[in-house]
C-alpha cells in the first residue's frame, strides 16, 4: 500500500525502536505497513549490523556503508558480527557508541556460553567503543549502560498516529492515574495485567 505520510512523520518524531520488517507478519497480525522506511532514531546510527525489527523476527537491517562509524546499532545476538564487523574500521575512534537492541535480561547470556567467553567478549566490545548501551536489565553484569526502550511501532499501527499522539500527551505515572504497583501500560495487549 501506499506509506502514510502522518503515521511516518509520527515514527520519526517518537522514539521508535521496534519496528517490524516482515511484511506477511505485519498484515496478519497489525495491519497493512503504513511506513515506507524505519523510524528516524534507528535513522540515526551510522552502521546497522544485524538489526532485527523485534527479536523474534529473521528479517534484519544491516547496512555498512560508512567505513568509519560513530555510532553502531546491533542485536544482542549478534556481538560477535560487531567484533568481526570492527576490523575493517579505518581508524580506531575514541568517540563511538554501541546500542544493543533486544530483549531485557538476555544481554549477560548472549554475550557466550560461559563466564570466560563473555569477559573476552565484554573487553573485546569495550575496547572498541567508549560507550555501550544495552535494552537489557542485566547490563551491569557486562559493565554496559541500559538504554530505555523506545516505543513498538506495531501497537500504534491500527490506532493510527493521531490516536497515540492523544495517548501519549494524556500520560501520567502518579497514583490517582496508575493506583496499581505496577506501572504498566500492558493493558493494550493483555487486560488481565491491569489486576
Amino acid at each position: 500500500g501506499r506509506p502514510d505520510l502522518e503515521y511516518q512523520a509520527f515514527l520519526d518524531w517518537y522514539p521508535v525502536s521496534k519496528y517490524y520488517l516482515d511484511e506477511t507478519h505485519n498484515s496478519s497480525m497489525f495491519g497493512a505497513p503504513k511506513a515506507h522506511r524505519p523510524p528516524r532514531l534507528l535513522r540515526m546510527f551510522d552502521w546497522w549490523i544485524r538489526v532485527r525489527g523485534m527479536p523474534e523476527q529473521p528479517k534484519m537491517l544491516d547496512d555498512r556503508q560508512d567505513g568509519d562509524p560513530t555510532m553502531v546499532l546491533s542485536g544482542v545476538d549478534s556481538v560477535v558480527h560487531v567484533i568481526l564487523a570492527a576490523r575493517s574500521w579505518t581508524t580506531a575512534r575514541s568517540d563511538r557508541t554501541l546500542v544493543l537492541t533486544g530483549m531485557s535480561g538476555l544481554t549477560w547470556a548472549t554475550l557466550g556460553e560461559t563466564a570466560e567467553v563473555r569477559a573476552a567478549v565484554v573487553a573485546e566490545l569495550k575496547r572498541l567503543f567508549s560507550r555501550v548501551y544495552t535494552v537489557g536489565n542485566d547490563a551491569a553484569h557486562a559493565g554496559f549502560r541500559t538504554v530505555p526502550l523506545g516505543l513498538a511501532e506495531y501497537k500504534v499501527r491500527r490506532a493510527g498516529a493521531d490516536t497515540a499522539v492523544a495517548a501519549i500527551a494524556a500520560v501520567r505515572l502518579d497514583e490517582v492515574a496508575k493506583p496499581l504497583v505496577l506501572l504498566s501500560a500492558f493493558g493494550a495487549m493483555s487486560e488481565h495485567y491491569d489486576t
